[in-house]
Parts: structure tokens; C-alpha cells; sequence
């Protein structure tokens, strides 16, 4: 969880521009989620040193909105795994469409099968899977998502 301190200089330096504040349980870890409601680097340049070495994301607005049709898995993933800290809670509001998730699901295996192929004759393999095995589940949460019969218990 985001310390006071460093949420304290968040909501100085950002103000009004930030519209949410996130805690994203990520395949890597904890991660903030800061929605704006337009990217001005000038203004991040004051949380920059806040953040140095850490994983955040920042999306505007417009990346919510409009963004979901074509990054479907990544956010359900991240709707079902945030927690707002701070705003308008504005992931409960996106509509994933069972088509465009489909798509991004098949996108990603295949993807998935080709570079399996390609580290394995490289010698990475071990490396591969590793990575894979996070990623594998939010395949499996999209797929639930689609059809929640096929769900494993």
C-alpha cells in the first residue's frame, strides 16, 4: 500500500489532473495506477523523483475510455486486481466486449506459442516459462470471463 507521505505528494504535484489513484496487484508486483485527466509531463516531472525505480502506470482519461477495446485482457486483469485509493473510481466503469477479448486472447497465445519456439532453440527456456506461468493466469481470467462455465474450481 502507496504511504501516506508519498500519496500526500502525489495529490500536491498532480491536483486536479489527477482523476484516480490505484493499487494494481500486477503480475509483478504492486503497482500505482495514476489516471489523469491529460498526461502533462510537466506536471509529472514533480512526482518523477517520487517514483524513481519504481513501477507505475499512468493512463489519461482517454487511455480508460477508449483504450479497453484494444488492451481488454490487461485491463479486466487490472479491474479485477485494483483497489482505488483515491478518486472517482473510473475501471468500474469500463465494458469489456467478449469479442474483443477473444481476439487479444488468441493475439496473445499465439504469440505466446511462437516465442516459446524461439527461446527454446535460443537455450532460454527455463527463463520463458518462468514469465509465461504469471501470464497464463490472466489468460485464464479472461477466458472465465467469456465463458464463466469453463471455470476450474
Amino acid at each position: 500500500m502507496m504511504k501516506e507521505k508519498k500519496l500526500s505528494a502525489v495529490q500536491k504535484a498532480l491536483g486536479d489532473h489527477l482523476l484516480a489513484l490505484y493499487q494494481y496487484q500486477s503480475t509483478h508486483g504492486e503497482i500505482p495506477v495514476f489516471v489523469l485527466d491529460s498526461v502533462d509531463f510537466h506536471k509529472l516531472a514533480h512526482v518523477k523523483d517520487v517514483f524513481a525505480k519504481e513501477r507505475c502506470i499512468i493512463l489519461s482519461q482517454d487511455d480508460v475510455l477508449n483504450g479497453h477495446d484494444v488492451f481488454p485482457l490487461r485491463f479486466l486483469h487490472m479491474i479485477n486486481h485494483s483497489s482505488l485509493i483515491l478518486g472517482a473510481d473510473i475501471l468500474k466503469s469500463i465494458s469489456i466486449k467478449k469479442a474483443d477479448l477473444l481476439r487479444t486472447i488468441e493475439l496473445e497465445l499465439r504469440t505466446k506459442i511462437v516465442q516459446l519456439r524461439e527461446d527454446y532453440l535460443a537455450g532460454s527456456f527455463d527463463s520463458f516459462v518462468e514469465h509465461i506461468l504469471a501470464f497464463m493466469e490472466v489468460i485464464r481470467e479472461g477466458v472465465d470471463y467469456i465463458d464463466p462455465s469453463l471455470k476450474s474450481d
